[in-house]
């Protein structure tokens, strides 16, 4: 903000004022002068006080000058200061709009080198990357250090890492959800063995063994932190994961309905595909 207006504006009033404050000193110096003269007082003493008088009516604007141009100077260097941040802030914004509007329409390689960094300070990169030296171009990553063997040590630009996080999420989010409608009815069944007051499958009670996308929905629910599970002795017991975010968004696909048990325990011979019933073992993480 340019304030130069407003200190011509000031000094022409402190000039006004000093005009003032030296008319003033006369016309007391004057009157001082004749009233003292007039009463018969001795011209000296009187030429004095009035001198001391107007010594500090100087004194005294020019401290006020002084200091009103100090405190301009100062207000000025703050509001400068302000309007330079709200600047240089209003343009980093920009900048990470611009970003956020770019990500989802940047190469699918570029985003898994990005999204890499999720949960990660630094990751080794080999410098032949044509996808990473794009990124690098651009600001989006930052080479930290060498590493030998034709690759560095790289870390994810800080201002842009929220924005890259929470696009991942997003992602992960629309990939799960689209998952799991395309597999509802093997989540529903491996999810309902908690609700349900008899297990219908992969238990000897049951005398039924248990479909293994059934039990690949399973696997994915401990993937993904909604279950737990462990192995012992070929039964495998799975609880609830009540910390994890999966683990609410599957409860709430089951309308939040309280469980008949907290625990499960199945038995690998009554699992098809599993090795004890006699397959192979044929899941992939999803």
């Amino acid at each position: 903000m340019n304030l130069t207006w407003l200190s011509n504006v000031l000094e022409s009033v402190l000039s006004v004022k000093k005009s003032f404050i030296g008319a003033v000193g006369l016309a007391i110096f004057w009157l001082v002068w004749f009233f003292g003269v007039g009463k018969g007082v001795d011209s000296l003493p009187v030429f004095l006080l009035v001198m001391i008088l107007l010594f500090h009516a100087v004194c005294c604007s020019a401290l006020i000058v002084h200091f009103t141009g100090w405190l301009i100077d100062v207000v000025g260097g703050l509001l400068k200061e302000r309007g330079e941040n709200r600047r240089e802030e209003y343009k980093q914004n920009e900048c990470l709009r611009e970003f956020g509007d770019q990500l989802p329409h940047l190469p699918e390689r570029q985003q898994r080198i990005l999204l890499s960094f999720v949960g990660r300070d630094y990751l080794r990169f080999p410098y032949s990357s044509v996808d990473l030296q794009a990124l690098s171009r651009n600001g989006f990553v930052v080479w930290v250090r060498d590493l030998g063997n034709g690759s560095g040590l790289y870390k994810i630009c800080a201002n842009i890492f929220p924005i890259v996080k929470q696009f991942g999420f997003e992602r992960e989010k629309e990939n799960i959800e689209g998952f799991f409608k395309k597999h509802e009815r093997s989540f529903f069944l491996f999810w309902s063995l908690f609700f349900d007051e008899d297990i219908g499958f992969g238990v000897e009670e049951s005398g039924s063994r248990m479909p293994l996308e059934v039990h690949m929905a399973g696997e994915f629910l401990v993937e993904r932190g909604a279950l737990e599970c462990s192995i012992e002795d070929g039964i495998e017991v799975y609880c609830f994961n009540e910390n994890s975010d999966f683990y609410h968004f599957v409860v709430d696909k089951h309308d939040g309905k309280e469980p008949v048990r907290e625990v499960v325990r199945l038995s690998q011979k009554w699992i098809e595909g599993s090795r004890a019933s006699g397959g192979s073992n044929l899941f992939k993480p999803l």
